[in-house]
């Protein structure tokens, strides 16, 4: 007795996608955005999930899932079914056999299938500002002046001269709240 094949197409074009997208007909990982030097980093996870597929009669010869996966770089995959008799209640997610893709699920009128992309964690350097423009992030707390941000360590304050002062020299007075700061490490007048 021959043994026939029977194609159930599964589209990716419809089905719920989560961190991934079809690009030039195939499926994979959402673009998050480029490094600094231009690389793409993807979703650290994505899984693609498709609508309900009518098995109906061919229940018996639903045994294996015939796949064409290009795999770039060290990227991992599984694959699962689940099946339904009333397309409501379902069973738990099996992944198939990936040495030649035979279904662990049970046979019934109705299946979904779900993919899910595991790509490795490789480095990658983003850089959010360079801290380029004066006085962007200045404020009371922190400064971006010098190409980097800090917390701001030095005060520039305007102090009153004291005209009440009669003595030699002059005297410049300026109330600070202690409340700024943790402690004072120098005091310097410019003139």
């Amino acid at each position: 007795m021959a043994t026939q094949e029977i194609g159930l197409p599964i589209k990716f074009e419809t089905g719920t996608f989560n961190n991934t997208i079809i690009k030039d007909g195939k499926l994979q990982l959402a673009e998050i955005k480029k490094d600094d030097k231009s690389n793409i980093a993807y979703a650290p996870f994505g899984s693609w999930e498709s609508q309900l597929i009518l098995i109906q009669d061919k229940i018996t010869s639903f045994k294996r899932i015939a796949k064409n996966i290009e795999v770039k770089g060290d990227a991992t995959y599984k694959i699962y079914t689940k099946s339904s008799e009333d397309g409501t209640t379902w069973t738990e997610y099996i992944e198939i056999d990936n040495a030649d893709g035979s279904i662990h699920s049970p046979a019934a009128k109705y299946a979904k299938v779900k993919v899910e992309i595991i790509p490795p964690l490789v480095g990658a350097t983003f850089t959010v500002d360079e801290f380029t423009v004066t006085a962007k992030y200045s404020n009371e707390f922190v400064n971006s002046d010098n190409g980097v941000l800090e917390l701001k360590k030095n005060y520039r304050y305007k102090y009153v001269k004291d005209e009440s002062w009669k003595d030699e020299g002059v005297v410049l007075r300026k109330k600070i709240p202690n409340s700024k700061m943790k402690k004072i490490d120098s005091l310097q007048v410019e003139v």
